[in-house]
């Protein structure tokens, strides 16, 4: 049921973003001899990381099913022993809702981004905001959960991999002509 909002959703948002965009009229618009123009440079890398990003995440869904197998997850979720924190049903709900959401938007960003789409920025932006959003949040229900033993290394990783992207990405996708001039269509 999920699947289907989140393609419904997808499918829908590809539609509303099919409409030319409206130009106000005391804008001129940016000049392809001044500015660079198309799939280069720097969207290179932002090309790239929406191909492989929803390769990586369902190879690592895959990896992670047995924890979603019955046997397991009555051993991970069981507050019978009292070993187990109540949370940690709603943890991996979340945690596998939240990375099919990654792979719907990845997919829909993948033709937005190909067909040079002026929505594409905006939609971009919104996906790392999702992204980062989900990382810190994903990292403090850890932590409530598991509570400071497991915190180190790898936790300032994952918020660091969590929100470094918006740092880098939000600003060039607001400022940089190459993409100002490359979706426009």
């Amino acid at each position: 049921m999920y699947s289907l909002l989140v393609a419904f959703g997808a499918v829908t948002l590809y539609r509303l973003g099919r409409k030319p965009p409206v130009l106000p009229d005391f804008e001129e618009p940016l000049s392809t001899e001044t500015s660079p123009v198309g799939l280069g440079g720097w969207l290179v890398l932002v090309g790239l990381g929406i191909v492989i990003s929803p390769i990586m995440v369902g190879w690592g869904m895959v990896q992670s099913a047995s924890a979603y197998s019955v046997s397991s997850w009555h051993a991970v979720t069981s507050t019978a022993t009292g070993a187990q924190h109540p949370l940690w049903a709603p943890l991996l709900i979340f945690e596998l809702l939240s990375n099919l959401t990654f792979i719907g938007f990845c997919l829909l960003l993948i033709p937005l981004f190909f067909n040079k789409r002026a929505t594409f920025p905006k939609f971009y932006i919104v996906f790392l905001l999702f992204r980062a959003f989900e990382g810190l949040l994903d990292h403090f229900a850890n932590q409530f959960i598991f509570g400071e033993k497991q915190a180190g290394t790898q936790d300032t990783r994952a918020i660091f991999q969590a929100i470094a992207p918006s740092f880098i990405w939000i600003p060039y996708m607001l400022k940089s002509h190459r993409v100002k001039a490359t979706f426009v269509r």
